[in-house]
């Protein structure tokens, strides 16, 4: 399949994207001046900038998602194909052994730490009993999550890398590298020079790519709105 350039997409609730905009972008500038002022904690305002950003990534799904729907149906495309599906189904099949010969180790472990204790006391420990059924409902659930959780992401890439280029694509890498460093601040809490620049810099060009590929044009009412609506009265 060719890849197809997308530098506008429709945008359905023009007012509610155009709100949570500019929240982060004040966030953002605020966040800018706190670092050399230092007027607000850095933790408060970090946490009260995520909540804007998760607030933002709805708004976008919301406003975008209709946009995405009439892209995907006038190219013909399907996220969900063969491909897809045998990625979970392996990522299911992997993850599920893995934790059953986790779960089936540390059990062993806890058996021989029992036996053991047993030995030298000359009492019996038992061990505390388990559902099987339940215990392996219970793992195949965890790698159910897990299997969605990797599809969702090679979906994501499969669509912003792969399908798409043009301004949808640069949106695309300037989600999975701002995904790469949060993850990397959630273990690594560091406060570098380098690495606040480059949050800033990626920040800047995700909002300045989400504007570009907003589509308000279709959402506009007509100057002459007002001889539109009587002649149809007439």
């Amino acid at each position: 399949m060719e890849r197809v350039e997308v530098n506008k997409l429709k945008c359905r609730y023009p007012t509610l994207f155009k709100m949570m905009f500019f929240a982060t972008g004040v966030w953002l500038l605020i966040s800018i001046a706190n670092s050399f002022g230092h007027w607000l904690l850095p933790e408060r305002l970090d946490h009260f900038g995520m909540n804007i950003l998760e607030l933002f990534a709805i708004a976008s799904v919301v406003c975008f998602f209709e946009g995405f729907v009439d892209l995907f149906t006038r190219h013909k495309i399907c996220l969900v194909d063969q491909l897809t599906r045998k990625v979970a189904s392996y990522t299911f099949f992997l993850v599920f052994g893995i934790l059953l010969i986790m779960s089936i180790w540390q059990w062993c472990g806890a058996s021989d730490n029992a036996l053991a204790s047993s030995d030298t006391t000359g009492r019996s420990i038992s061990l505390p009993s388990l559902d099987g059924v339940a215990y392996i409902v219970g793992i195949a659930l965890k790698a159910a999550l897990f299997a969605v959780a990797v599809g969702a992401v090679f979906m994501f890439v499969k669509t912003f890398l792969f399908l798409f280029t043009g301004r949808i694509r640069k949106l695309g890498i300037e989600i999975l590298v701002s995904i790469g460093i949060m993850a990397y601040l959630t273990y690594h809490a560091q406060n570098h020079l380098w690495l606040n620049m480059s949050v800033v810099l990626i920040a800047l060009a995700f909002l300045y790519d989400i504007w570009k590929l907003a589509d308000f044009q279709g959402l506009k009412v007509p100057d002459n709105w007002m001889e539109i609506l009587t002649k149809e009265d007439d």
